[in-house]
């Protein structure tokens, strides 16, 4: 449960489904909530909840709960006695049951002999509420008439009726009979099911379970199961047993973690086993079970959408290991989707293979944690986490944890006392963005919730120094928070520091370079591309853009290959692994990144988003995840019309960053949109109304014609309205405009001639980090792709003629091609 609901780290006690798809659940001790089909928060209320709830059909909430009061036997001690409260659907509470004020009522019907030991320290310990359907025993006893509460007392070993008008307790059945019970539930005929645990938590114990079915009117057993051998039916502290409509019954053997379904003779139908399993080998015990029939769920389903485990883009095939051009970025991924998807063995099977293909890799030591946290082997994750630390990979990797996937290791004694004698609170960043000339904006990803707070020095005048907020990372945002100062001043050098929970943590590559003031002329270099694929050997790549001092950095997308957009923890293990790598976060400490996505961030290759908001129901996930990844000054058109898009400017350079997946329709249908209608119309805006000397438009597919062949995913796709906006540069005199884009493993340099004003250039570069290439194109001016490379812009606006020239830069700082163009050849009086 996030902190949305209460203080992180809460699990559910008991959870149920209601009949129109939203889930009722109890934080123990805490509360209890209501979610809707998609996790939002309906409603929820504070109360020591415990057990159970029923819910009314006029929408009312009976919930167990319990208070601690002075013992009426032995005043020095306090004892937590049972009460049911009655919320209305606005949350009131509209009836309370206290226990002790009817305890007299139960003595008269039954024998209450645990009542004199002086260790109970809750009483009577109540762990079912049922509100009673009509019933054949309602029409005949009213005790029994539906809307009255059939109760479960564990450690009074009684169950009880409460006339609900009244408040009295109007029958009680149970002492000597049964111990330690469970789940009472009323029968369409009018008896009673009931688990007979066979364990009372005080005094005694008859060594074995069984299922009972009561006449309640009479007191007489009429039905009970008890499997043969009986110690193989055995569940003392917990369970199920529910009618189904074709007679049998079935059986949580909660502590077991075993569900079974008998007939009406005992014999075993169906048998399920709990794959889930403790360190010790024995399997996760389940509280209880709770049948729903085939049509509920199949409305349900059809009502809100159903997504298989494994849905048709993905795959459980094993990659081939000996493929020609095998790509790293993809194999422990898979491993986190196997997991993501439940399928334990299938991961372990795949990473024995892959290590046997790649012996001591430290990613693969990550992934054998990982595996064995969600096994809940945690000694064992313990183990494989340290081999992976020797190997190399830093601890970030383990404090970002993945949850749920890592929560077994990550909240164990173990790794806790580990960590504490490690620098471990500043897990990634710092990460610049959003540098203007007159603030700063710092990402920081902590260890937990933390406090954060950011100072920045003058390194030319060290009395100037500004402190910013103290800023709260929220568990809900990943840990994560963007730290912001404001009052500094225009094109100046300065030095920060971080500081979390009085710890401060400083660097010399912590060091940043306000913009120019805002349409001044200036002189500055940025770098950017794309494909930016995880491979380990090729992580030098930000070391080489960090050796070429870019004053902002421009991710378009591929950023890390995620290719999963129902699987969250798949894609925030992507952007982890590249958070955590010594190279990134020396760049991102010194460098501004602003980012946008392509399709591998967003979707599948070559996939689209289409026009509606919020269809597919994974898109806005998909940006939450990526929103806590980076500071970007905005993103899209904000929860009304969410996006990855934005705009900022440096001196008197305006740049258009693109999100060209979220809207982006079928390029096979009529006039496909690749930007959607609220973004084009953005962007027309902003392209008429700038004043910059160079205009930036940043897209994360090629604009220009001809650079993948016979494809459709590219503008070629969408020509239609690529003609639409370079039409409306032409008409509206628009002069300045630079094209850069990404996509094409290769680095490359097109003009596109127009028929009217100045031809377009599109400069590409999108082969970061990626091991997979692209061929050149014949249609380019020039192009490379014999090693990973990236472009770098050089903007000169102080000359008489600004210019701006186009540099390819390989992963070895290695310059390898160059254009220079001047304001004057993107004129309309040229």
């Amino acid at each position: 449960i996030t902190s949305d609901f209460g203080d992180f780290g809460m699990t559910w006690h008991y959870a149920e489904m209601l009949p129109d798809g939203n889930l009722l659940a109890i934080i123990k001790d805490e509360m209890i909530i209501e979610l809707d089909w998609n996790s939002n928060l309906v409603w929820k209320a504070k109360l020591r909840a415990h057990h159970d709830f029923a819910r009314a059909e006029d929408g009312n909430t009976i919930v167990v709960s319990r208070r601690d009061i002075a013992h009426p036997l032995y005043p020095e001690k306090s004892i937590a006695m049972d009460q049911l409260v009655e919320f209305n659907p606005d949350g009131d509470i509209v009836w309370t049951w206290n226990y002790e004020d009817h305890s007299a009522e139960v003595k008269q019907l039954v024998d209450q002999p645990l009542w004199m030991l002086e260790n109970v320290r809750d009483w009577p310990h109540i762990n079912t509420c049922e509100i009673l359907p009509e019933n054949p025993s309602g029409k005949i006893d009213n005790r029994f008439r539906a809307g009255n509460l059939l109760l479960c007392a564990r450690h009074s070993n009684t169950i009880m009726v409460v006339d609900k008008q009244s408040g009295n307790v109007v029958w009680a059945w149970g002492p000597g009979i049964i111990e330690g019970p469970h789940h009472p539930n009323m029968l369409s005929n009018g008896n009673i099911l009931i688990y007979d645990n066979g364990q009372h938590t005080y005094d005694t114990a008859r060594k074995y379970s069984r299922i009972i079915e009561l006449n309640p009117r009479t007191g007489t057993i009429v039905w009970q199961f008890g499997e043969q051998p009986t110690h193989r039916f055995y569940s003392p502290s917990r369970g199920s047993a529910n009618r189904l409509p074709n007679g049998n019954v079935l059986i949580a053997d909660s502590d077991n973690g075993r569900l079974i379904e008998v007939t009406h003779d005992g014999e075993l139908v169906w048998e399920y086993l709990n794959p889930d399993t403790l360190m010790q080998g024995k399997r996760m015990a389940l509280y209880r079970s709770i049948p729903y029939n085939y049509e509920r769920v199949e409305s349900l389903l059809n009502r809100f959408g159903r997504t298989p485990d494994v849905l048709p883009r993905e795959n459980l095939k094993f990659r081939d290991l000996n493929e020609k051009n095998l790509q790293y970025k993809q194999l422990i991924r898979e491993v986190v989707f196997y997991l993501e998807c439940g399928y334990f063995d299938h991961a372990l099977r795949f990473m024995n293979i892959l290590m046997d293909n790649f012996p001591g890799d430290a990613e693969g030591y990550w992934a054998y944690s990982l595996i064995y946290a969600v096994r809940k082997d945690v000694q064992k994750s313990f183990e494989y986490m340290k081999r992976a630390l020797d190997a190399g990979l830093p601890l970030s990797r383990f404090t970002a944890g993945l949850p749920p996937l890592f929560n077994a290791l990550t909240s164990s004694k173990i790794f806790q006392n580990f960590i504490e004698e490690s620098d471990h609170l500043l897990v990634h960043g710092p990460l610049l963005g959003n540098i203007t000339d007159r603030s700063a904006s710092f990402w920081v990803r902590t260890y937990q919730p933390q406090e954060v707070l950011i100072k920045v020095i003058n390194t030319e005048n060290t009395t100037d120094f500004h402190r910013s907020d103290v800023i709260l990372t929220r568990a809900e945002k990943e840990n994560t928070a963007v730290v912001k100062i404001a009052g500094l001043q225009s094109d100046t050098k300065y030095t920060y520091e971080i500081i979390i929970q009085n710890r401060v943590y400083s660097d010399p590559g912590y060091h940043f370079h306000t913009a120019p003031v805002p349409d001044s002329a200036a002189k500055f270099t940025l770098g950017f591309g794309g494909g930016a694929g995880y491979t380990p050997n090729n992580e030098y790549m930000w070391d080489t853009i960090k050796s070429r001092d870019p004053h902002f950095f421009l991710l378009l997308g591929d950023n890390v290959y995620i290719d999963h957009p129902e699987r969250p923890a798949v894609q925030k293990f992507c952007y982890f692994r590249r958070q955590s790598r010594p190279e990134f976060r020396r760049l991102s400490a010194a460098t501004p990144v602003y980012a946008i996505w392509d399709d591998h961030d967003f979707t599948y290759n070559d996939s689209r988003g289409g026009p509606e908001r919020d269809v597919p129901a994974w898109k806005r996930n998909v940006l939450k995840v990526f929103k806590n990844q980076f500071p970007n000054p905005g993103f899209g058109g904000g929860d009304e019309i969410p996006g990855c898009w934005f705009n900022f400017s440096y001196g008197d350079v305006d740049f258009f960053m693109l999100d060209t997946r979220y809207y982006r329709e079928d390029p096979k249908s009529d006039n496909a949109s690749m930007l959607g209608p609220v973004q084009k119309a953005w962007l027309l805006e902003k392209l008429v109304s700038s004043t910059g000397t160079f205009k930036i438009l940043a897209s994360s597919v090629p604009w220009a014609m001809g650079t993948k062949p016979g494809s459709l995913d590219t503008w070629d796709g969408h020509d239609r309205e690529r003609e639409e906006i370079f039409s409306f540069i032409a008409e509206n005199k628009i002069e300045g405009v630079i094209l850069i884009s990404a996509d094409r493993h290769r680095s490359d340099a097109w003009k596109i001639e127009r028929p009217q004003g100045y031809p377009l250039y599109d400069f590409m570069s999108s082969k970061l980090t990626n091991i997979h290439t692209h061929p050149l194109m014949p249609g380019s001016l020039f192009g490379y792709n014999a090693k990973c490379s990236f472009g770098l812009l050089s903007f000169n606006t102080q000359k008489e003629d600004p210019s701006v020239t186009y540099r390819i830069i390989n992963i070895d700082g290695e310059e390898m091609n160059r254009l220079t163009l001047s304001r004057s050849d993107l004129s309309f009086a040229r």
